[in-house]
């Protein structure tokens, strides 16, 4: 039989035994309870925020071969005006001229003299309001902006880009309150609006146009123009094959004149 050693017969009871301490290591000690460890914070990627390709965004815009009046526009369709901001804040649509001359004088504005009061709240350039004129047709009336007066290519396209912008959002809240279904554009700021820049106009318009959709991209307002038609009408024949390219290259002009505001 072996020999029990002295250490068998002094252990103590189980109540009197010291409690055995844990050896911490470093790591032990500074360990975190789970309140105090930071949250990790999700790492975002680029892709998240560049937005849909622009072929997922791209609205048609036709050119077409008449004027804004031309070809019975009706009750769902809308045209747009290029006002004058004088003619506005004057309230005297009977001095007006050009593509809204026209279209006053076909309404009868011309001849009542005055604008409907939502018409006169137009205050700034390149706002823009939808009027339903019952009988007739809707007209975006947009305050173009005189390029001719502006000092530099960035600020005309700018204008350009807002005033088109706004045309589209107004003319989305008339396919919502009148089920509007065609939009007939034309150039904002033609003519003696052009000023210098009227060589351009052909190029910096499709531009202007493709710059303001891209930036409606996110907007509901694209999910209700995708629903309609656009149309640019260029009445001028000579003007026409211009314009014509233009809105084809959509996106791809690299021209000096070419409207890229960022």
């Amino acid at each position: 039989q072996p020999q029990l050693t002295l250490a068998t017969t002094t252990a103590l009871p189980v109540e009197e035994r010291p409690a055995l301490q844990p050896q911490l290591t470093s790591a032990t000690t500074t360990a975190l309870t789970v309140e105090e460890r930071p949250v990790p914070q999700p790492r975002l990627r680029p892709a998240t925020t560049t937005g849909p390709p622009a072929e997922e965004i791209k609205i048609n815009v036709a050119v077409v071969p008449y004027g804004v009046l031309d070809r019975a526009p009706n009750e769902q369709t809308a045209i747009v005006d290029p006002a004058g901001l004088w003619f506005i804040w004057n309230n005297r649509p009977d001095e007006a001229g050009g593509a809204s001359g026209a279209i006053y004088h076909r309404l009868g504005i011309a001849y009542r003299g005055a604008f409907s009061e939502d018409v006169r709240s137009i205050t700034e350039i390149s706002e823009a309001k939808s009027k339903f004129y019952k009988g007739y047709f809707d007209v975006v009336h947009v305050a173009a902006p005189k390029l001719a007066e502006v000092q530099s290519e960035l600020e005309a396209c700018k204008k350009l880009v807002d005033s088109y912008k706004n045309v589209f959002r107004a003319f989305a809240s008339g396919v919502a309150e009148h089920n509007l279904t065609e939009l007939r554009l034309l150039p904002i700021s033609g003519g003696i609006f052009a000023g210098r820049f009227m060589n351009f106009m052909q190029t910096m318009t499709a531009t202007a146009v493709d710059q303001a959709l891209s930036d409606l991209s996110r907007d509901q307002v694209i999910q209700i123009l995708k629903r309609t038609t656009i149309n640019m009408c260029i009445f001028d024949e000579a003007e026409r094959d211009g314009y014509t390219t233009a809105f084809q290259d959509r996106g791809n002009h690299q021209s000096a004149h070419s409207c890229h505001t960022s």
